[in-house]
């Protein structure tokens, strides 16, 4: 694993925010969760879950890089 991606899942692991919004986002999504188990059943929910998370986790590792490459550019570290 190089530099950047240990950097990144230090920084994603970070704690969840306690604001009012974020938790009523969550509630939120826990019942929308609750729903599509009781139409599909538990295990294609697991599944829908994980492919959800891989593809958040990989698309938030492409911005990240973007981010710091951006950085480094505006410092003009970067050629």
């Amino acid at each position: 694993m190089d530099f950047l991606e240990t950097l990144f899942f230090d920084l994603a692991e970070e704690k969840e925010p306690d604001t009012p919004e974020y938790q009523e986002n969550r509630m939120l999504r826990g019942l929308i969760l609750e729903d599509i188990q009781r139409a599909v059943g538990g295990e294609t929910v697991e599944k829908l879950c994980a492919v959800y998370v891989d593809r958040e986790v990989m698309e938030c590792r492409r911005y990240f890089r973007y981010g710091v490459r951006l950085g480094l550019e505006l410092l003009g570290l970067l050629v």
